[in-house]
């Protein structure tokens, strides 16, 4: 599988919709000419909105990840026991 990242600074992010990412390059480039702004990136494992301004470096790259790391499995096995706060 095909997932597209943008990379701000020294933190990368797994953009959750591959049709995001033209937004939001679309949106950095707005900002950086601007001067600096706010750009919203629907991310994993939440969305965030990162300030982009010149001299930040920002960096789009296509990877090629496992079909197998499938993040929908990454819970199971975990169990929280809620019973002890219900009365």
């Amino acid at each position: 599988m095909i997932r597209n990242f943008v990379k701000i600074a020294n933190t990368t992010f797994a953009l959750i919709d591959d049709g995001d990412a033209q937004r939001v390059k679309d949106a950095a480039v707005t900002a950086v000419r601007a001067g600096g702004g706010l750009v919203e990136i629907a991310a994993e494992p939440s969305t965030l909105t990162a300030l982009v301004s010149p001299g930040v470096p920002v960096l789009f790259f296509i990877q090629s990840v496992d079909d197998d790391a499938d993040d929908t499995d990454k819970w199971n096995g975990f169990d929280i026991n809620l019973d002890q706060y219900v009365d």
